[in-house]
């Protein structure tokens, strides 16, 4: 038998210089870094928040300094051929006024406005049809300055009408 040589052994490389220990490396860096930054970030002190500064409030009818201005609406009768006349008494948002015996248009200020219901009932008396009963609800959406007019039906087989308030 013979000598044996052992055969050469590879010099030994670290970890740290293999590409696997580069990427660990670079990432325990990385995260280092993130944490001294998230530390540095939530430990520096911040003023708190400041509310908006809002205006105060002045006063205004019907809901505050918030709500819509009241407005000034307008009712009227336009007529009929058969040359009824109105007498009803007109309720709006809790506004109360009466329709007289005519065809003028009443002014009413003071309403809310947007979507307002209304209560209308009375009497529509007709020289050639004769006198109803005339009653109505509904909702109309109140504008400042716009005209709302009076329509009515006649309940078939009734001494009873039928009234609504529009824009038309």
């Amino acid at each position: 038998m013979g000598n044996v040589t052992p055969a050469p052994r590879e010099p030994k490389h670290s970890f740290w210089t293999s590409v696997p220990g580069i990427l660990t490396g670079i990432a325990a860096v990385i995260t280092a870094v993130g944490a001294i930054i998230g530390i540095y970030v939530g430990t520096k002190s911040t003023p708190p928040a400041q509310p908006p500064t809002t205006a105060a409030p002045t006063s205004a009818p019907y809901g505050g300094a918030y709500a819509d201005p009241a407005a000034t609406i307008y009712l009227q009768y336009r007529g009929d051929s058969n040359q009824c006349a109105l007498q009803l008494t007109t309720k709006i948002a809790g506004k109360t006024v009466s329709i007289p015996n005519s065809a003028s248009t009443i002014s009413v200020s003071g309403v809310p406005q947007g979507a307002q219901k209304y209560e209308v009932a009375g009497q529509i008396a007709c020289p050639t049809l004769g006198t109803f009963d005339a009653y109505g609800s509904g909702t109309i959406n109140v504008t400042s300055g716009n005209t709302y007019y009076y329509w009515w039906s006649q309940s078939p087989g009734t001494k009873n009408a039928t009234v609504t308030i529009g824009t038309q």
